[in-house]
């Protein structure tokens, strides 16, 4: 079963459509969890879709290690968000009070105190 670019289009402005409501409507909460590792996350479950769509879960089960690796280089690269403070307010959201990674890359990372 071929994607075809109608139902790709589809698909894609759905995703896109959902996640600005869930921006608008939590985006203080949101920004404070995940920083901007919110875009990681959605990449994340954009691909797992794609992957449980398209090829099954066989191909998910078959290569393991390679997404056990990917996941634990996702978890890396929020904690390395986690050490940086944004400066400015993007999106009507006031990210000075926490950190790029969000709560979430704080968690990985401890305390810094």
């Amino acid at each position: 079963m071929a994607i075809t670019r109608q139902q790709l289009l589809r698909w894609g402005g759905l995703a896109l459509l959902l996640a600005a409501l869930i921006w608008l409507a939590w985006a203080e909460i949101v920004s404070q969890v995940f920083g901007l590792g919110l875009a990681l996350i959605m990449l994340w479950v954009g691909t797992l879709a794609w992957m449980v769509w398209r090829y099954r879960l066989s191909s998910f089960l078959r290569s393991w290690n390679r997404w056990l690796g990917a996941i634990l280089l996702t978890l890396a690269l929020l904690g390395l968000l986690a050490f940086f403070r944004p400066q400015g307010i993007p999106f009507r959201v006031s990210l000075e009070d926490f950190t790029l990674g969000g709560t979430l890359g704080q968690s990985i990372i401890g305390d810094q105190r």
